[in-house]
């Protein structure tokens, strides 16, 4: 049976300041995207567009990254951007080049982000919908910072893209309940407002209808019931709180379960 535990916050604060002790200056550990099995929609506020992305750790001996790093793909990596414009036509674009992406909550989370206004020029006129297309394999590593005192070597890099990397598909990439409950309610993440006070049942009705009202047949139904049950939870969580936004309970469920199941990859890997 799959639980859904609750909020761990005291833990995940302990979690970071002990993977962080000794590491300053150091580049932060390559991560994975999550292969995305329904593309994760773009959603705009204030000019910028945002897609938020299941992530993961592919080297536990880093520190993680802090909120607002900023990452690369890795070289072979695949995500699209794919746009829908107002007369109906679409266009598929090279996400490496166009996409921004920046930690959100350590590594569990991810964001790719453009300015709306340089999605409008890519697309070649104003879009109804985009959204992210993440291939299989996905790789991010660390924008190289002035200073760094421990930059990934080449060993690391090689590891992360290519062993690291392929033994991480079995419980990330492929359809599973827990990572297909979590791509889900990233889904729903997407389209919610970052602002509390933004925050009301029509949002969460968007968010419902972007991820849950009818999720696509790649997901396991039991991955389906999961994310259902997660998102209901933190209905009712928001629903006791005066300024508790969907939006953050989502995100700190979907890191709880996420670091889940990154400790079952680093047991596997022997603490990479």
């Amino acid at each position: 049976m799959i639980r859904i535990s609750p909020l761990g916050g005291i833990a995940a604060l302990a979690f970071v300041a002990q993977a962080t002790i000794g590491q300053a200056w150091a580049a932060p550990q390559p991560l994975g995207l999550v292969m995305t099995i329904e593309p994760a929609p773009l959603h705009c506020e204030r000019g910028k567009c945002v897609a938020v992305l299941a992530s993961f750790c592919l080297q536990q001996s880093r520190l993680p990254p802090g909120p607002g790093d900023e990452y690369l793909l890795a070289p072979g990596t695949e995500v699209r951007l794919v746009v829908t414009r107002t007369d109906g036509s679409s266009v598929a674009l090279d996400g490496a080049a166009l996409l921004k992406f920046v930690s959100r909550i350590g590594f569990s989370t991810t964001s790719a982000e453009i300015d709306r206004d340089a999605l409008v020029a890519a697309a070649g006129g104003e879009w109804q919908q985009a959204v992210v297309e993440v291939g299989e394999r996905a790789t991010l590593l660390p924008v190289a910072v002035a200073g760094d005192q421990k930059p990934l070597t080449g060993e690391e890099i090689a590891l992360a893209q290519g062993p690291w990397r392929r033994q991480a598909e079995a419980l990330f990439d492929k359809p599973n309940p827990r990572s297909d409950a979590n791509r889900i309610i990233a889904r729903a993440i997407s389209v919610l407002p970052e602002d509390w006070k933004s925050d009301g049942v029509a949002a969460h009705d968007t968010a419902w209808g972007a991820a849950l009202a009818a999720p696509g047949r790649g997901f396991t139904q039991d991955g389906v019931a999961l994310g259902r049950r997660m998102f209901a939870a933190c209905k009712n969580t928001v629903a006791q709180s005066l300024k508790w936004a969907l939006r953050t309970c989502l995100e700190r469920r979907l890191d709880e379960q996420q670091r889940e199941i990154n400790q079952e990859y680093w047991d596997q890997q022997s603490g990479v």
